[in-house]
């Protein structure tokens, strides 16, 4: 891949209002995450869509709960529990 198009296809994968260079640091995570975060986005999107083809829970890669399911037992009954609260907290 060129530079040129390498580099376009990171300005368009930005969400807007994102800035393009950061000059301060946090730390030298925040540094390697934002130097790689286009690269990092990318290889978890294509994690996520392989376990989804291979039939494994998207976040563990476990065996999944059943059919249609994107999530195994575990993260089914965590997913359920977390809109539980979350819900009550918005009323």
């Amino acid at each position: 891949m060129e530079s040129s198009q390498k580099t376009e296809k990171r300005a368009r994968g930005r969400p807007l209002g994102c800035a393009k260079t950061v000059t301060e640091y946090k730390d030298r995570f925040q540094k390697h995450y934002y130097k790689h975060r286009d690269e990092i986005s990318e290889r978890r999107r294509n994690l996520y869509d392989a376990r989804k083809k291979a039939g494994f829970c998207v976040n563990c890669g476990g065996p999944r709960a059943r059919g249609d399911a994107l999530f195994c037992k575990h993260h089914r009954k965590y997913t359920t529990v977390l809109h539980e609260v979350v819900g009550r907290l918005a009323t």
